[in-house]
């Protein structure tokens, strides 16, 4: 079950730039005059950071500090108005985000943040350390398929200091733009793994440096090279972190000579799987082919959400699930979401959005009912939420249901959305 937010904005043609490898056809389009628009326009306050604190580079830096934000929450995917690169992403470029970032960005960084963001337990969230490329990637919010989405862009002036310059606005933007070529077309943002020169037989990669919550975690596989491809086996999730792990929507990255490529078919679209800690799981079929990935390129892992996860909360959280009873659960059992897929009968589907639950209508059964899909709704911007995305019959999600017409989607999500809307 594919699950994405966005919208279409209609950008103007003159500026085009086509990024990533050939893979991927449709260009980015950026002009100069929208960006310059953009950038004049007031910007949304970041604020949607989440407890997250990527390690510093010595692992024996006390990881915490996190500058006022607790520990074990959740990587949220804001909702991007701009869904610049969905479907064919343009290809070809040859642009490689690290060397632009350390030859271009970082110096700019040095100036304008790392007096307060480059040390754990400094004035702001740490989110500049050694590698301070893979340290922005690892951070929530950063990465966005609408580069002036990115919290680089919207955090704005804040704490009287130094901010970019527009002609400085301009270069970051540059950038992210490379960067946003390298999401999965179904991928909103994204946080993602230093990378790792994968070798034949087995390969694990480490989750440490997306925060103090996953030391220890890793995602082990098996990788046989397979003509031009890799053939990937044995994918296993290790929790054996702090604490269990919450991942949605795990997407593989080739890098090659710096280029990022993501998995062509996005294996994992869709995907959400909940490992108990200390516990192990497959991830998936536990097989994928990867065609992105050649001998000697390195790969990432990049991931639609990440979170700690707690057995002691089973329940996920709801504020309304009488709401949930009451509205939500008839609109989706009219669509027979649970009855057809979602409850067991199509495990892939299951996996990818749990409904085991929605016909359990004990107060229990419906509790946890509605934290089963807590985290496919946006209660800031109901109309954004992933469950509705996905079964709009105007947009191009890759799911096998949607409503056969406009008026009967419209119906479902106005039902749905009086519970989404009773959990801000």
């Amino acid at each position: 079950s594919a699950l994405r937010e966005g919208t279409h904005l209609e950008a103007p043609p003159p500026r085009q730039r086509t990024l990533g490898r050939a893979m991927h056809h449709r260009p980015i389009a950026l002009t100069s005059a929208l960006v310059s628009a953009l950038l004049l326009t007031p910007l949304v306050g970041a604020g949607c950071l989440r407890a997250f604190d990527p390690l510093p580079g010595d692992a024996s830096t006390d990881p915490g500090g996190d500058g006022g934000q607790g520990a074990g929450g959740t990587v949220t995917i804001p909702s991007s108005s701009d869904d610049l690169a969905r479907g064919d992403d343009g290809g070809g470029s040859g642009a490689n985000g690290r060397d632009t970032f350390n030859t271009r960005i970082k110096p700019l960084m040095q100036q304008r943040c790392a007096q307060c963001h480059s040390m754990v337990g400094g004035f702001g969230p740490p989110f500049i350390k050694p590698d301070a490329y893979d340290s922005l990637l690892a951070w929530p919010g950063m990465l966005a398929r609408d580069p002036t989405h990115s919290l680089l862009i919207t955090k704005g002036p804040h704490n009287g200091a130094v901010y970019f310059s527009d002609a400085e606005k301009l270069v970051v933007l540059d950038w992210l733009t490379i960067e946003s070529a390298a999401l999965s077309p179904s991928m909103t943002t994204s946080v993602a793994t230093p990378p790792i020169t994968p070798v034949m037989g087995a390969n694990a990669i480490p989750l440490d440096a997306l925060g103090k919550d996953f030391l220890g975690a890793t995602i082990a596989f098996t990788a046989l090279p397979l003509n031009a491809a890799f053939k990937i086996t044995n994918l296993v999730i290790h929790a054996t972190g702090p604490s269990g792990l919450h991942i949605v929507h795990p997407v593989f990255i080739g890098i090659h000579n710096g280029v990022k490529t993501p998995d062509p078919v996005d294996s994992f679209d869709g995907y959400d799987i909940t490992v108990a800690n200390a516990a192990s799981a497959p991830l998936g079929p536990g097989l994928i082919l990867l065609t992105n990935l050649g001998a000697g390129d390195q790969l990432s892992l990049a991931f639609g959400s990440i979170a700690a996860w707690s057995d002691a909360l089973p329940m996920g959280g709801c504020k309304a699930p009488g709401a949930f009873t009451q509205f939500a659960k008839p609109a989706l059992t009219m669509a027979n979401c649970a009855g057809t897929c979602h409850a067991g009968q199509d495990a892939r589907a299951t996996n990818a959005v749990d409904m085991t639950h929605l016909g359990d209508g004990s107060l229990v059964g419906q509790a946890i009912a509605c934290g089963q899909l807590l985290g496919r709704v946006k209660p800031s911007a109901p109309s954004q939420s992933q469950l509705f995305n996905t079964v709009d019959p105007s947009l191009m999600a890759n799911h096998p249901f949607k409503f056969p017409d406009a008026p009967s989607f419209t119906a479902f999500s106005s039902e749905v959305t009086q519970w989404i809307a009773q959990e801000k």
